[in-house]
């Protein structure tokens, strides 16, 4: 599998990084000028799975405690977003065990009350046991500073 994740990545270096999809964004600003790495987790680390579901892109920022962030760009149904990222935790987390991971869903949609969803709780579990955090982001447009 981490032979996978790193065939399907992008190095930015010392650069932002970013990702786009239908009227929704998420950008790591790297005031730090770190490497980050962009992984297409959807499209190409799972491309020839059709069955699970998985969110759309990884980003590991190579700052002094290293962080990853799970990213899902979703259009309308939140839930589904929500299950994506919980999968690709769940999937990917074990090689990123020294790293701070924070998960974050955007989209341009009002969001509903999800903390009581089950996936919810635990992605909340795994990013708050690491250091990270789990964000819902509904402006269609994020951005963080690394």
């Amino acid at each position: 599998m981490i032979n996978k994740i790193n065939n399907c990545c992008f190095e930015h270096k010392g650069t932002n990084a970013s990702a786009s999809e239908r009227g929704k964004s998420f950008l790591l600003e790297n005031r730090s000028k770190v490497l980050i790495k962009k992984v297409d987790v959807d499209k190409c680390v799972y491309k020839d799975n059709t069955t699970d579901k998985r969110c759309d892109y990884l980003f590991q920022a190579e700052t002094k405690r290293p962080k990853v962030f799970f990213v899902e760009l979703k259009g309308c149904d939140l839930s589904s977003g929500i299950d994506q990222i919980h999968s690709s935790l769940l999937a990917l987390k074990e090689y990123f065990l020294n790293h701070m991971i924070e998960a974050r869903l955007i989209t341009n949609r009002p969001v509903p009350d999800l903390r009581t969803r089950r996936t919810f709780v635990e992605i909340k579990r795994i990013t708050k046991t690491s250091g990270g955090d789990f964000l819902i982001r509904n402006n269609g447009n994020y951005s963080e500073i690394i």
